[in-house]
């Protein structure tokens, strides 16, 4: 239920800056971001929503190694994509209040609608390369457990925590620098804000 809410929602963000976009010929730097944002959460729930209907009417495809990998590699990636772009959107928003004068400040503050699409590239490829370990990661499991169950081995390969906690540290590694990118535009953000009500 919950997905189906975020993509309508979601959804509904893209529509609405699609048509402002055919009215206006152009979107502002903020809806830009907003409308990478959607799309992202947009895919990802795509993404949920087929492998849950691949668990419950067709199982079949989930016993490939591959497929089960490729959808654990494109919901990972697109987990990684909406944090860099929470994070980019942070920053813009920071640049736009923050009235320090320092170079970077004032270099951001001037070019940010320029650096827009440069970021959001850069945000595809730093998930692209993060999701990769979780691919491999992924692959080395699957791999294992099917040689297990095919094998007379006694060692069934690693446990169930055991990957649980593996994945769980390969997601927080991919979610750490946008989240360090995030957490410093807040404190600029909240700061200067905090600082203006003051005088």
């Amino acid at each position: 239920m919950e997905c189906l809410v975020g993509f309508t929602i979601n959804m509904m963000i893209v529509a609405a800056n699609i048509m402002k976009w055919k009215s206006q010929k152009s979107l502002p730097t903020c809806d830009k971001i907003l409308s990478y944002l959607a799309v992202s959460r947009v895919l990802y729930f795509v993404i949920i929503f087929i492998r849950v209907f691949i668990s419950h009417f067709h199982s079949w495809p989930l016993q490939s190694t591959f497929v089960t990998l490729i959808l654990f590699i494109q919901t990972i990636f697109l987990l990684f994509v909406s944090h860099w772009i929470v994070a980019i959107l942070c920053v813009f928003y920071c640049v736009r209040i923050v009235t320090y004068n320092c170079a970077l400040c004032v270099f951001l503050r001037s070019r940010i609608s320029t650096l827009v699409p440069w970021l959001v590239t850069a945000a595809l490829l730093m998930s692209f390369i993060s999701s990769l370990p979780f691919g491999w990661y992924g692959y080395y499991f699957l791999q294992n457990v099917s040689n297990a169950s095919i094998g007379n081995n006694t060692d069934s390969g690693p446990s169930i925590i055991t990957v649980i906690n593996e994945q769980s540290l390969i997601c927080a590694a991919g979610s750490f620098l946008p989240f360090i990118i995030f957490c410093g535009a807040n404190f600029l953000g909240s700061g200067v804000a905090a600082f203006s009500t003051l005088t």
